[in-house]
């Protein structure tokens, strides 16, 4: 092989593969999403997701009743994705506040997503509880 072939494959492979990465990026950008707006949405179903499953064995309505806002913090944090910040607010039936202490792990900054879930008690005295929850991504 002589000198000025090797010279030639050299440039083919650096536009190939300046071909490849730019198709590469490409791509990626294609996937993103494209708006703020599917963010919340995607978020507003996760967090959606979270209280309907601990709404689903009455777990969400025991702790409200028991006042118990550190455990049902905990459950929020482990049933939501790593990286989202929330905010929880219970009120009652008239629309007064009960919890006692704020249910959050962090600052919400940014694009909030935010959820409104009734949820009414299992027992044989009547009671519904309206909750807020507030989403971010931290970024």
């Amino acid at each position: 092989m002589s000198r000025s072939s090797r010279g030639q494959i050299r440039v083919a492979e650096a536009f190939l593969s300046a071909f490849i990465i730019f198709s590469a990026l490409a791509i990626c950008s294609a996937l993103s999403p494209p708006s703020n707006v599917d963010n919340q949405q995607a978020l507003a179903a996760q967090g959606m997701r979270a209280l309907i499953q601990l709404d689903s064995d009455g777990t969400l309505t025991s702790m409200i009743a028991q006042g118990n806002w550190t455990a049902l913090s905990t459950a929020l944090q482990l049933l939501l994705p790593l990286g989202v910040s929330y905010n929880l607010t219970v009120y009652d039936e008239n629309m007064q506040q009960i919890n006692t202490i704020s249910i959050t792990n962090g600052n919400l900054i940014g694009n909030v997503a935010a959820v409104q879930y009734l949820c009414a008690s299992q027992s044989l005295q009547y009671h519904s509880y309206t909750l807020r929850l507030q989403l971010a991504v931290v970024k």
